[in-house]
């Protein structure tokens, strides 16, 4: 998002642009060399029957103008993204530079938010790090969980064979992610680096084992200077009484108010989009989502 460092750059709607850029690009260079304008697997099958579903239900949504802008504005993004995807990384160097380029962008944001939270500034709920840039990243339990996904291929590439200033690098990366991850205070993003971690020396036995272990070592050498207050935060996750935001008790809330709504509305939901919009009587969360994808669906879209 080069227009949260640079505004003006707002107006030309980059992402846009870019995606008509590469869809036109793709579709001439399929149609080209005979082949059907656009790739169709079945990854790109069930992403179609999906949004099929959106738009079967958007006239019995809560609010069928809420739910039709949720389809065009976030569906129709994802659905290009998935396909240019699917048809550009079609070799390993491809999708190399790609994930190179993503752990760059991460160690960007990172860095960018470290600066920020030494200063003082984007930090919600008593000093959690929420992010130097918008959209989900700006968000503490998005950015940590965006680290988590991407920290092993930064991991990996420290390890891998090549040239040492791109190792370095690789391993700087890996550095300013943990530490973000840490300043977020996200519960969920602790269990998710958890559950990583346990995947990465489970997947890196047979490859290279040192990954896994440089993984577990990292993170016990730094637990200990993990500020207090992020490890008073997770022993939230088990002791209710120590999670003085009530946002534990609040999502438990939420998971029950999810399995209430698809209750009501089994067959099409209330509307893709619409959860946090479904206001009924006797609502605790309201303006909330579920914080649970597979409730979320099944409360927004039903069966």
């Amino acid at each position: 998002r080069p227009q949260d460092q640079f505004p003006p750059l707002a107006v030309l709607h980059l992402a846009e642009m870019f995606a008509i850029v590469g869809l036109v690009g793709m579709i001439l260079a399929r149609t080209g060399r005979g082949l059907p304008p656009m790739p169709f697997t079945p990854e790109i099958g069930g992403l179609a029957a999906f949004g099929a579903a959106m738009l079967v239900g958007i006239p019995f949504s809560f609010w069928p103008g809420g739910s039709f802008n949720t389809f065009f504005d976030i569906y129709i993004k994802v659905f290009v993204i998935v396909v240019l995807m699917i048809d550009r990384l079609d070799r390993t160097e491809r999708i190399d530079r790609f994930t190179t380029l993503i752990v760059l962008c991460s160690a960007f944001v990172a860095t960018r938010s470290l600066f920020d939270y030494m200063r003082g500034i984007h930090l919600v709920e008593g000093g959690r790090l929420a992010g130097a840039v918008g959209g989900i990243l700006g968000n503490p339990n998005d950015l940590a969980l965006n680290m988590v996904v991407f920290l092993p291929f930064a991991l990996a590439a420290a390890f891998k064979p090549g040239p040492a200033p791109r190792r370095l690098v690789a391993a700087l990366c890996t550095a300013v992610m943990m530490t973000t991850i840490v300043l977020t205070k996200s519960r969920g993003g602790f269990l998710g680096l958890a559950a990583m971690l346990v995947m990465l020396v489970i997947s890196s036995v047979r490859v290279r084992p040192a990954i896994g272990v440089a993984a577990v070592v990292a993170v016990l050498a730094a637990a200990p200077l993990a500020p207090a207050s992020f490890w008073e935060r997770m022993v939230s996750i088990f002791d209710e009484e120590r999670d003085t935001t009530g946002s534990r008790q609040a999502r438990l809330d939420l998971l029950k108010e999810g399995v209430r709504v698809f209750a009501a509305h089994p067959v099409l939901g209330v509307g893709v989009g619409q959860f946090i919009n479904f206001d009924p009587t006797g609502r605790k969360g309201a303006w909330n989502v579920t914080h649970n994808v597979t409730l979320q669906v099944a409360a927004e879209m039903g069966i």
